[in-house]
């Protein structure tokens, strides 16, 4: 098998509206101020890692705002997530993410980036704890 590569292309985004549906209703989830990810992961013979960005028109009203937020959450995403990658495909799972800012407050990437390091390394802990 070939190693995941680092990006994020559009096989790689959830656009599934009944996937983000269940994802929101059944998913489990991890919050650090501002970024709240919800996840949900199953076994499957189709190993699979998709995304989604969500940021609220409530809380950044601008569409030039959400679109900054997002622009930088998707960057630290696919910066970070080599090892998630990896281990989903290594596990032989599926598994769908959605990023769901909730701060009126638009972070610099210097400080958003660690936050979704810290979300993703919560996320790794997760799987490995829970498929062994």
């Amino acid at each position: 098998m070939l190693a995941p590569k680092n990006n994020f292309s559009k096989k790689d985004r959830l656009k599934s509206k009944k996937a983000i549906d269940n994802l929101f209703k059944t998913g489990r989830s991890y919050f650090e101020d501002p970024v709240r990810i919800i996840f949900n992961i199953s076994e499957s013979d189709n190993p699979e890692l998709k995304a989604g960005i969500a940021v609220p028109k409530k809380k950044l009203k601008k569409t030039y705002q959400r679109n900054l937020v997002k622009r930088r959450i998707k960057e630290s995403y696919r910066q970070n997530n080599k090892e998630l990658k990896e281990l989903i495909y290594q596990k032989g799972l599926s598994c769908h993410l959605m990023y769901y800012y909730q701060s009126s407050e638009i972070l610099l990437f210097k400080d958003l980036s660690p936050k979704i390091m810290l979300l993703l390394q919560r996320l790794q802990k997760h799987i490995e704890a829970k498929f062994i």
